[in-house]
């Protein structure tokens, strides 16, 4: 279930949405939000839609417009659909045209790609394609540093790997992480992060 923190995203966040200028979708900037992308973007309508199912969305999971509408973030506009189901763009939507959105396997942006090659693309550009493929250059001091400093799927996000493979590294050193809830609760000022790690650690 969510913390109950989880909603304070919401509060803090919405005053100050911005519209994408390509895509239409709309944004706040939250760095810290476990939606965040890698320039601190988190799109309100995948924030919407974790409020509501009171846990945050996983990669493959996609928000569909009712619609068509990308700035209208009610939740009663707003559908839950997954890469298997290949979602086509509901805004002028064709059978002529229809093209697929995905979210990026690295940065979690997303893009919109021909049916045809939907399931072989995983990233949004050859870049992204390129730091996925990357593997692990942190030593067990720095990454046991930047489990404290920002969320596992940005330190995975910055290295071109997995949140999973940062998840079997930490196994693999005997790191202590965050608890789950943590960056929710420390952006809402409910927790001190020294009290919190040393708690970990002990």
């Amino acid at each position: 279930m969510a913390d109950k923190a989880q909603t304070d995203y919401f509060k803090l966040g919405w005053e100050k949405l911005t519209k994408a200028k390509s895509k239409g979708y709309l944004y706040f900037y939250m760095p810290s939000h476990p939606l965040a992308q890698q320039n601190g973007m988190v799109a309100a309508h995948r924030h919407v839609m974790s409020v509501y199912l009171e846990r945050w969305l996983q990669k493959g999971e996609v928000v569909a417009f009712r619609n068509g509408e990308r700035d209208d973030v009610r939740l009663e506009n707003l559908e839950l659909k997954d890469n298997a189901a290949l979602l086509a763009v509901n805004a002028g939507y064709t059978e002529a045209n229809a093209s697929i959105e995905k979210l990026c396997a690295r940065c979690g942006k997303p893009f919109t790609i021909p049916p045809s090659v939907a399931a072989k693309r995983k990233h949004c550009s050859p870049r992204c394609a390129q730091l996925s493929s990357r593997r692990l250059k942190l030593t067990k001091e720095e990454l046991e540093r930047l489990v404290w400093e920002m969320p596992t799927t940005h330190i995975a996000a910055e290295q071109g790997v997995s949140d999973k493979a940062i998840e079997k590294w930490c196994k693999k050193w005997g790191i202590s992480k965050p608890s789950r809830g943590y960056w929710a609760r420390l952006y809402a000022g409910q927790i001190d992060p020294v009290v919190e790690r040393n708690g970990r650690q002990d």
